[in-house]
């Protein structure tokens, strides 16, 4: 069984939608019942599903009821900072999402702040392949999800996000069987890797552009993420040595 652990706005969908081949097309989507496996400690899945992809922690098949007992691990990683933007501008234009956050904001400045206290859609990445975020840490308010703009009870300390850091870059290493860049070419080296064919489809799901120019806040973005950017360089080296 592959588990595709789609981080959101890294092409996932399009990924799901024009990569995988039709006959492992079944695709069990786990948001909203993510807090669920985590208090219940399991979640049955059907023997005939080959993939299952969501926005869902590293570590999934732990949880899983199935009679399969090979699992590989998929991952697309996207430049920290572009990923966040495109989150952003997607998020936005919904209104149980950023929208509530940004709306009670007087300015980007305050807004960047609040993503820093409440810990939303911050190092996303790392805390998804570490797979060592905590459940019962995430505030499920309204739609958003753990690793989109869903609020912590409480900070993770710079150990905490050390350790995450170390354990995301060891799982890419030594458990993602296919680790993928977004836009450089890994989609079709994807296919290759798993003898699927590749076709060439026009983009889906690609975020609106609102009138917000983050250029002047890059720096405050870049520190929201720092742990993200050590752990995508990290990602860019692994995949140019594989």
């Amino acid at each position: 069984m592959i588990i595709f652990t789609h981080i959101p706005r890294t092409s996932g969908k399009y990924i799901e939608t024009c990569l995988f081949p039709k006959k492992l097309n079944n695709i069990k989507k786990f948001h909203k019942k993510l807090m669920k496996i985590g208090q219940d400690g399991s979640y049955p899945v059907k023997s005939n599903i080959d993939i299952i992809g969501g926005h869902v922690p590293y570590g999934l098949h732990k949880y899983l009821e199935t009679s399969c007992d090979t699992f590989k691990y998929i991952v697309f990683l996207r430049d920290p900072i572009k990923r966040w933007i495109s989150e952003f501008n997607h998020s936005i234009v919904f209104p149980s999402f950023v929208k509530p956050i940004w709306d009670r904001c007087s300015s980007k400045e305050e807004f960047l702040k609040t993503c820093v206290m409440e810990e939303r859609n911050t190092n996303i990445m790392t805390k998804q392949i570490s797979g060592l975020e905590r459940f019962d840490n995430v505030i499920q308010d309204h739609k958003n999800y753990m690793f989109m703009w869903a609020a912590r009870k409480s900070t993770y300390s710079n150990a905490e996000m050390e350790k995450m850091l170390e354990t995301a870059k060891r799982n890419l290493s030594e458990r993602y069987d296919y680790v993928g860049i977004t836009s450089s070419g890994y989609h079709k080296k994807m296919c290759r890797h798993f003898g699927w064919p590749y076709k060439k489809t026009p983009r889906i799901n690609v975020s609106t552009k609102p009138s917000i120019d983050w250029s002047e806040n890059q720096s405050q973005i870049e520190d929201l993420n720092r742990y993200d950017i050590q752990l995508f360089e990290y990602a860019r080296d692994l995949c140019q040595k594989r």
